[in-house]
């Protein structure tokens, strides 16, 4: 099974072997809000009573209501590909986005992270609220952003990472999950062969397949 690394102009395809070797992470360019134009054009989004009781024990009611409650969950299926727990459809930056707009995205939405697509709606970043918090910190600058901050001028751009690691929703979650740990990464996108956004996993949602999901099958 393959990975692809994707950019501006980048379409990298790697083997597992491959990912599992390589360190593929940058660090995002600095940007100086001085050498922008503030009339520069912004860029849009299109885009997921209390009760007790002092006896011990539990009531039959409680049980029945538990039982009722098991009998009416769907029946579970093991997952082993990306399609199985990738969430979809998923919310994405544009290239040409401000960090203001980004910054009003993160905050609404609550993400850690999200890809950046282009104007062919092609994976070619991705940005994380980390990258908006170091901009802030090395331009000494206090979020929140507003519409009279220089953030309202100032492309995303230079933030972002411009390589990124993508998988296909046939990867298996197996691999995506060791590529994220080893790799130190929070999100995996998916994206169709044509580079397009079909869905994406994080570390939280394989985490979460196996709590509340399984049968997930796991080797030592």
């Amino acid at each position: 099974m393959t990975f692809t690394v994707l950019g501006p102009g980048l379409k990298d395809v790697v083997t597992f072997e491959n990912v599992l070797e390589s360190q593929l992470i940058e660090q995002p360019q600095r940007v100086n809000a001085t050498d922008n134009d503030s009339g520069g054009q912004k860029g849009r989004s299109f885009a997921s009573g209390h009760g007790g009781s002092s006896q011990a024990g539990v009531s039959k009611q409680a049980v029945n209501a538990y039982q009722q409650a098991l009998g009416a969950q769907k029946e579970r299926k093991a997952v082993v590909l990306a399609r199985d727990i990738m969430k979809s459809p998923v919310v994405t930056l544009s290239a040409e986005m401000t960090i203001l707009e980004a910054w009003q995205v993160f905050r609404a939405k609550r993400y850690r992270y999200i890809p950046v697509v282009d104007e062919k709606q092609q994976v070619v970043g991705l940005l994380s609220d980390r990258d908006l918090l170091r901009y802030a910190a090395l331009e000494g600058r206090k979020p929140p952003f507003n519409d009279a901050s220089p953030e309202a001028f100032l492309s995303i751009e230079p933030l972002y990472l411009k390589k990124v690691l993508t998988a296909t929703p046939e990867t298996q979650i197996r691999e995506i999950a060791r590529v994220l740990i080893e790799q130190r990464k929070g999100v995996m996108p998916i994206v169709d062969a044509n580079a397009h956004m079909v869905g994406i996993i994080t570390r939280s949602d394989i985490l979460r397949t196996i709590v509340n999901q399984a049968p997930l099958e796991l080797w030592v």
